[in-house]
């Protein structure tokens, strides 16, 4: 592959990048505003253009959302979230569609 090229995809992704940032950070103002449909577009929006050019949605962004019908889920009206100390993981439920994601926990325990 050619440098330019490679160059050419590497300010591809940072565009990209950058205008999925600029949409989650309107996402987190449209629900901070109570304007929750605001916040599902803009979801759907940041997703078809991370997909469009290929670039993997940030950790911090992917939960926000759910993995099966695509609407905000930070908020407490629209999730069930819990604590799975025994397997060590959140348990995050959406009201909606009732798809549960499943997210690690760090364990705190120090080894010597």
């Amino acid at each position: 592959m050619r440098a330019s090229i490679k160059k050419e995809r590497d300010v591809q992704k940072e565009i990209t990048d950058e205008r999925v940032r600029i949409l989650f950070s309107k996402v987190e103002e449209a629900a901070r505003e109570k304007d929750i449909s605001q916040a599902d577009y803009l979801i759907g929006i940041a997703r078809e253009i991370g997909k469009k050019n290929n670039v993997r949605m940030p950790r911090e962004y992917k939960r926000l959302y759910c993995k099966n019908c695509y609407r905000f889920i930070r908020s407490a009206k629209r999730s069930k979230t819990r604590i799975n100390s025994k397997n060590h993981r959140v348990e995050v439920t959406c009201l909606y569609c009732g798809k549960t994601m499943f997210y690690p926990i760090k364990s705190g325990k120090k080894t010597s």
